[in-house]
């Protein structure tokens, strides 16, 4: 990274908490769907409200998100720690996502991860084909430097804080899925706060049929 430098939301089971305080930890017991969708499948435009400059070889595109690759981030470019700043996942018709899974902060590295910031807290809006729309806050625990731990691409949803849509929002077909930074664990040498990779977890109408699952 370069002296302006680099946010992760497809999240680990321990990590989360409600604005209120509540701690999420008990994942395993709601009968939700484990398919994870491929960006192509569900995902039709990306979008953040703004975005880090490139710095030579290194692309900080929102379109990082959804990669495969925790080498790479999104990072916000708004003076600061990108208070307010915001990612939006729009779906095509017919998805409907009951978790997200977020790798936060710059995933790298060890040291670049402490040197950005990644998300404390999250607003997350959820949009509906029907017009209706709901939002809802989530605080997510510094799990720091993770990637490393990883031992196959199966391990992520082990390792990475998973957010239970079906907890806060109806799980019906979704438009549009906004992501905005409330609160920031702060780095140690760069005012960006970066994003590693989102992973989506849900149904995607005709999908299965046309894998052949």
């Amino acid at each position: 990274m370069i002296p302006r430098v680099c946010l992760v939301i497809v999240f680990v089971f321990a990590g989360l908490s409600l604005a209120g305080g509540e701690n999420i930890d008990n994942f395993d017991d709601q009968p939700f769907s484990e398919q994870n969708l491929p960006p192509e499948v569900a995902v039709s435009k990306l979008e953040s409200s703004s975005t880090l400059k490139s710095d030579g070889k290194n692309s900080y595109s929102v379109k990082n998100l959804f990669d495969g690759d925790l080498s790479t981030c999104w990072a916000e470019g708004k003076k600061g720690w990108g208070i307010g700043e915001w990612i939006r996942i729009s779906m095509h018709p017919g998805t409907t996502i009951y978790k997200i899974s977020i790798a936060n902060g710059y995933q790298k590295s060890k040291k670049l991860y402490y040197q950005n910031g990644a998300v404390k807290k999250i607003e997350i809006g959820v949009e509906y084909w029907n017009g209706e729309s709901k939002s809802f806050k989530i605080t997510l625990d510094n799990m720091g430097y993770t990637a490393d731990s990883l031992q196959s691409e199966g391990d992520f949803h082990d390792v990475f804080p998973v957010i239970r849509i079906g907890d806060y929002a109806d799980l019906d077909p979704m438009k549009k899925i906004t992501l905005k930074i409330l609160e920031v664990y702060t780095g140690t040498k760069y005012e960006d706060t970066c994003i590693s990779e989102i992973f989506l977890y849900g149904d995607q109408e005709g999908y299965g049929d046309a894998y052949g699952d």
